[in-house]
């Protein structure tokens, strides 16, 4: 026989109060991410066209051996 425990509506507010927090700590999660920007993709973007017009990365001196 299975026991059944009776825990109260207590549980349910608990419950309730954690599923919103997660909800409201996803939606800023995303927002935090979308606010973020694509700067990495920029600053790769920068420096493949600084690799076009000088030969080199722009992180290097620009001195090649050959």
């Amino acid at each position: 026989m299975c026991a059944v425990f009776e825990l109260g509506a207590a549980v349910d507010v608990v419950w309730g109060v954690i599923g919103t927090a997660g909800a409201v700590a996803s939606i800023a999660l995303l927002l935090y991410i979308a606010a973020k920007g694509h700067a990495d993709r920029h600053a790769e973007e920068d420096a493949r066209d600084f690799y076009d017009a000088h030969g080199h990365w722009p992180d290097e001196d620009g001195v090649r051996s050959r």
